[in-house]
């Protein structure tokens, strides 16, 4: 028989046995550097289920303690680490099948620690160790439970307080210097960074490293000793923005950015302050000479996209802290390219003299540029013009990226909006090729567009509001930045993702949703990776990706190309051409 409670603080028959029991555990990630690379702390389990796979320390939470002292405990018993000053909560996992044993709501914590210290496995734990982050992220690792997703949303939180506060500092302690602290942000964001751009970024921002009149002692090798820092707790120094996109769009993770320079001239579209598209301006320039591990490239055809206009005109103010205050940091405009290897340097074996290249280097709008071996440059598939391979790099490797991110899997429903754009068109296509069951969402005279790119169902704005269908899907891609978290909650299953590529107001979501709610909110931050440049030649080579342009202009028209994505209506890509670039 089923007891009803009679307790007048509780609704009148009220049954607790219509309510199933479930346990809560914490999980903990702790992020550390270690030799210039992003680790995390793992645990072998040494019980079933999983024994023997790796796994996130944590365990259940007993009756007695919160969830705080559950996590320092965990922490403690199976790896000997005391971080319980730095925990603190970022997600809630609670999927019903995340466990095999019963259901199981997790909360889990996250730590950056500058140093871990003696590393000792107890309890349930048969070994203890720090494991390289990307030997998780790119799944060399199979992790037990759902922990690969909790480290990836970890490691995805601190990307974005990266570039909102000064976390970075916590990976280096009190004092440090500007190149320890450049290793943090090549560590998270994937990229090598310029060393002198990465040194006026910081000390552009007055008070944000202050220099403590130290040094550090040389290396090995000998050479001047490098100054020792100390930071104000305050916003960092780079964003998104600085990686090739302003903080209004998806962020570019560009290796980049002032050209090396050289004594010949060349042409490169620039800008000296913000605004319209008339302040960009084609100007002559020195033309960079490649170091030993890069090649240079003579480009055929470039592009002008969102987030180059969205650098143009700092359309967000905020953005302006990143970019420069009252003047852009960074003259030189323009992210994709295609062209002909002109020069390689002396260890340079992927690449020679006279092969056909695409892919991703920022200050791209120019008739050369120099990219590294190891960046985002990748062989033309033959039969491919120039046009069209400057058009697929960054709408199909910002899709790769977020979808990843988001988790996408072959059977999933994901609907994107906005899929007539540069990163709509690659979405719809990435998308069908993981296996997803597509929906997109563009206007009238794109419908049979869409279709033809892979989408199993179109819906015509202009006609039919996707929020008010019934619909829900396991991702929601708003290629676009028109919509809001708040307006597409209720087309998401339990568990599902809502991705921004645009939108300030959706960091605010992004915030929120890491705590609350079984339906989260993600800002689209991509990463351009040679990985995803190199799977991209495959779809091209195997028929599976096409390019997708709207119109092309040549360079010295790069203010009408400006002018015209910045109606907002663009289909696919704008192409600029130099050197005759159609061939």
């Amino acid at each position: 028989m089923k007891t009803k409670t009679t307790d007048p603080g509780l609704p009148e028959n009220y049954d607790p046995s219509q309510y199933p029991a479930f346990a809560v555990t914490v999980d903990v990630v702790i992020l550390t550097m270690s030799e210039g690379t992003l680790h995390v702390l793992l645990v072998r389990r040494g019980e079933a289920p999983f024994k023997g796979m790796w796994a996130i320390p944590g365990g259940f939470k007993r009756p007695a303690e919160t969830l705080d002292e559950a996590a320092k405990r965990e922490l403690l018993e199976e790896t000997g680490v005391d971080g319980a000053s730095l925990l603190t909560q970022f997600g809630a996992y609670g999927d019903p099948e995340r466990d095999p044993r019963l259901n199981v709501v997790t909360i889990a914590y996250l730590a950056v620690v500058r140093d871990v210290g003696a590393i000792e496995a107890g309890t349930d734990a048969a070994d203890a160790a720090l494991v390289p982050a990307a030997d998780v992220l790119n799944e060399r690792l199979d992790l037990a439970f759902d922990h690969l997703r909790i480290v990836r949303d970890a490691i995805e939180r601190v990307r974005l307080e990266l570039e909102v506060t000064g976390i970075a500092t916590a990976f280096v302690g009190p004092t440090f210097t500007l190149a320890e602290l450049r290793t943090v942000y090549e560590a998270l964001w994937g990229v090598q960074l310029d060393a002198a751009n990465f040194r006026r970024s910081v000390v552009a921002e007055e008070g944000w490293v202050i220099p403590t009149g130290r040094r550090a002692r040389p290396g090995s090798a000998g050479g001047r000793a490098a100054g020792r820092g100390r930071a104000r707790p305050a916003a960092g120094p780079l964003s998104s923005s600085e990686r090739g996109g302003p903080g209004a769009t998806a962020g570019r993770s560009i290796a980049s950015i002032e050209p090396t320079r050289g004594s010949e001239p060349m042409r490169a579209v620039v800008h000296d302050r913000y605004g319209p598209p008339d302040v960009l301006r084609l100007d002559e320039v020195e033309r960079p000479v490649p170091e030993e591990d890069e090649v240079l490239v003579r480009v055929h055809a470039t592009t002008a996209t969102r987030t180059d206009c969205g650098l143009r005109s700092a359309e967000y103010f905020i953005t302006r802290f990143f970019t420069g205050l009252f003047r852009p940091k960074r003259r030189f405009v323009g992210i994709e390219l295609a062209g002909v290897v002109e020069a390689a340097g002396a260890a340079v074996t992927e690449f020679a003299v006279d092969d056909r290249v695409f892919g991703i280097r920022s200050g791209a709008n120019a008739d050369y540029v120099c990219v590294a071996e190891s960046g985002v440059l990748a062989h033309m598939p033959d039969g491919m013009s120039f046009e069209e391979a400057a058009a697929v790099a960054d709408g199909a490797i910002s899709a790769m990226s977020l979808l990843r991110s988001a988790g996408l899997r072959t059977g999933h429903r994901i609907l994107v909006y906005g899929a007539s754009g540069s990163i709509g068109t690659g979405t719809v296509q990435v998308a069908k090729h993981l296996g997803a069951h597509v929906t997109a969402v563009c206007n009238t005279k794109n419908v049979e567009l869409v279709r033809s790119l892979g989408a199993e169902l179109v819906i015509d704005y202009q006609q039919e509001d996707f929020t008010q269908n019934g619909e829900s899907y396991d991702v929601v891609f708003d290629a676009v930045g028109k919509h809001s978290f708040r307006r597409c909650r209720r087309s998401l299953k339990p568990g599902g993702m809502y991705i921004a590529t645009d939108g300030l107001h959706n960091v605010l979501w992004a915030l929120w949703t890491w705590r609350i709610g079984d339906r989260k909110a993600k800002l689209g931050m991509v990463r351009y990776t040679k990985k995803d440049v190199l799977f991209l030649e495959e779809l091209l080579e195997g028929g599976n990706y096409r390019a997708v342009i709207d119109r092309s202009y040549p360079l010295e028209d790069v203010v009408d190309a400006h002018r015209y994505v910045d109606t907002q209506q663009k289909t696919g890509n704008v192409v600029l051409t130099l050197c005759g670039g159609a061939r």
